[in-house]
């Protein structure tokens, strides 16, 4: 798992999960990691790290930023991102593996939400590691992903899981708003691995990773699948190419891929010549970090299996 944010004294902190069991924060400057650079700090889970995420907490004294992770052994853990070491106790609602997490403002506040094994969406506090509401129960297996929106000045949770759907949560009173619906397609016919919401052209498309590849769902249109990739496509994070939102998507084939979601067009690959692969073996998690190596598409960070 990887997450990214600014340094505030430049460059950018990349957060590291694997199946070593730990977290880890490092700093880069150019948007390259030296093989040889220590760790900022490093925290430990007892079992495989799945997910990792960044954000603030407001306080008194300005706030200070957080990373959130989700893991195999059953817990989402709150580090504190500058100075490592947790924050509160872990969160355990889950009672099995926590596969997803995010971090979120909502009209009451900054919130951590979770997804995990037992197919449900957890929204608690970062700081005290409380449940606030839920869980929000109607996915029938593990979920993979999430993401957030608004809608009429409402804010919702989108929540995709192994069992094929995309669903809808109203984040602060916690209906349940059912699968998301497009152009009469309920989420998607497979997995789904990964989920962002872009807005484009005063509506909000949403984007899909999964089994079948990569899909944008628009209101009142029928889904696209987006051509390029092959096999499943598990990661995805949401990118801006200045005039036009974007994502980057990864999987199976090892090469990361950046779509303009308002075209559905591929902007660029980072397969090399010929689009031979940029990993040996599927990439499992991206992350984007300040600035542009060429000036054409954003810094990618990916990790894969080789």
């Amino acid at each position: 798992a990887l997450a990214a944010r600014p340094h505030p004294d430049g460059g950018t902190v990349l957060v590291t999960g694997g199946a070593d069991h730990r977290v880890r924060a490092f700093r880069l400057g150019n948007g390259v990691r030296d093989a040889d650079t220590e760790p900022l700090w490093e925290g430990r889970h007892s079992e495989a790290v799945h997910a990792v995420t960044v954000g603030s907490v407001d306080g008194a004294a300005g706030g200070f930023h957080v990373v959130v992770s989700g893991s195999d052994d059953g817990s989402a853990r709150v580090w504190d991102l500058d100075r490592g070491g947790l924050v509160g106790v872990p969160y355990t609602g889950h009672g099995g593996w926590v596969r997803a997490v995010a971090v979120r403002r909502f009209s009451d506040g900054t919130k951590v939400v979770s997804g995990g094994a037992d197919g449900a969406v957890h929204i608690w506090e970062l700081t005290r590691s409380g449940p606030v509401r839920g869980p929000f129960e109607g996915h029938a297996r593990t979920v993979r992903a999430l993401t957030a929106t608004s809608h009429q000045g409402t804010d919702l949770l989108l929540s995709g899981s192994l069992d094929g759907t995309v669903r809808q949560w109203d984040a602060v009173s916690g209906a349940d708003r059912g699968e998301f619906l497009a152009g009469g397609w309920a989420g998607a016919s497979d997995w789904i691995g990964a989920l962002a919401a872009v807005e484009v052209g005063g509506g909000t498309s949403v984007v899909t990773a999964g089994q079948s590849g990569v899909r944008v769902f628009r209101e009142g249109q029928r889904p696209q699948t987006l051509p390029g990739h092959t096999g499943w496509v598990g990661s995805l994070v949401e990118a801006d190419l200045g005039d036009s939102p974007a994502v980057v998507a990864a999987g199976y084939d090892g090469v990361p891929r950046v779509w303009n979601v308002a075209t559905a067009g591929q902007h660029s690959c980072y397969g090399g010549p010929g689009e031979a692969s940029a990993h040996a073996a599927p990439v499992h998690a991206l992350a984007l970090v300040d600035g542009s190596a060429d000036g054409v598409g954003p810094n990618v960070v990916s990790a894969g299996g080789d």
